[in-house]
């Protein structure tokens, strides 16, 4: 085999983190083309593969049930290389639980919410409970990111709701592609030789340490700012709590930079997508498709935001159109950001008075 074509195929085979490391070190036309050649290979296979396997769901239950092809494919993808930190034969029982939550959650959180008034409250805490039952069982090893994956799945299904007649499909592909999932969890991390249970998960969780505080203040305040966003009247909700869920990051010294990244990126892709609608011939699923190849190409969180926003404002231009779906777009990011910049600081700061103040009283005489 040609050495360019070898070194091609090593490319598309390769971590797309690792081939950022490679371009850096590469010198020259000779040695960097194949590594970008095989980057856009990666992204456009990718892509084709995601868009087959969304359409072969979309075959079997239905247009509505779109969304589901999208959470059963990130589960699919991730779990192949990352596993819970625990048992894996119990990691895998876990997650199929946990797509019981997706299938029977939001459509009985929908429900309440579109109550209005206190009902609506209670659907936001059902929310707020699973959530934090979701990371205890699915975020055990902080460093695995693991939420990403299944809180932004829950909010998805939650925001993109099934007609009743469309229920029974969605419950079904879930329950179908909950024991698929598990069944890649538990075949491809057989290394993991943990014997640790899920018993030994929820005794050692304790939301008063660093490694647990932040799946409290994830699993609270992304459903009290989307419930927020309801009674000031904003719109598409979920797009406050995947912005609130995005920046709550595990790592506190990242937040500050992903809530800037965050609302640059947002406004940035907004403009792009505007920019992509006024080309003659582009759709709304051209433009979408752009942005999930466009994703493909980076690792970096600020482009992965801008090339985003193309998917997610494609499909809810076809609700909305355009412009209301651009305006609701950056208003719910802003919010979702600035919702969680102000509570998290006033409930750092109330934690630290606490502390502060009932810290040491009950400490041993020996140590006072």
């Amino acid at each position: 085999m040609h050495p360019a074509l070898k070194s091609f195929w090593r490319v598309i085979n390769e971590d797309l983190a690792h081939l950022k490391n490679d371009l850096r070190s590469s010198h020259g036309f000779k040695e960097k083309a194949p590594i970008y050649a095989g980057i856009a290979a990666k992204a456009l296979v990718t892509l084709i593969f995601c868009v087959l396997f969304v359409i072969g769901f979309v075959t079997v239950l239905g247009p509505d049930n779109a969304i589901v092809g999208v959470v059963v494919l990130l589960s699919v993808l991730t779990f192949q290389k990352v596993h819970f930190g625990y048992s894996s034969g119990q990691g895998a029982l876990a997650l199929f639980f946990i797509f019981i939550l997706f299938a029977a959650v939001p459509p009985a959180a929908q429900y309440l919410t579109g109550l209005g008034g206190w009902p609506a409250l209670g659907g936001f805490a059902l929310l707020a409970a699973t959530l934090m039952l979701i990371l205890i069982l699915g975020c055990d090893r902080v460093e695995f990111q693991n939420h990403i994956v299944l809180v932004l799945s829950f909010l998805l299904l939650y925001g993109y709701p099934a007609p009743r007649a469309a229920q029974p499909a969605r419950i079904a592909g879930l329950l179908l592609g909950g024991a698929w999932a598990a069944s890649i969890l538990y075949r491809k991390n057989q290394h993991n030789t943990s014997t640790r249970g899920l018993g030994a998960v929820f005794s050692d969780f304790d939301p008063r340490t660093k490694a647990d505080e932040w799946k409290l203040k994830l699993a609270i305040l992304v459903p009290l700012a989307m419930w927020c966003g309801t009674l000031v009247g904003l719109e598409r909700v979920m797009w406050i709590g995947i912005a609130a869920m995005s920046v709550l990051s595990p790592y506190e010294h990242l937040r500050l930079g992903k809530m800037f990244e965050r609302i640059l990126g947002t406004i940035l892709g907004s403009i792009l997508f505007y920019g992509l609608t006024l080309i003659p011939g582009m759709t709304p699923t051209l433009v979408g498709l752009s942005g999930g190849f466009l994703v493909g190409l980076t690792t970096s969180y600020r482009y992965q935001t801008i090339f985003n926003s193309l998917g997610a404002l494609s499909v809810a231009m076809l609700l909305m159109g355009p412009t209301s779906s651009i305006t609701a777009r950056i208003l719910d990011n802003a919010f979702g950001i600035i919702f969680v910049l102000i509570v998290v600081f006033i409930i750092d700061q109330v934690a630290d008075y606490l502390q502060r103040t009932f810290g040491n009283k009950n400490k041993p005489a020996e140590d006072a």
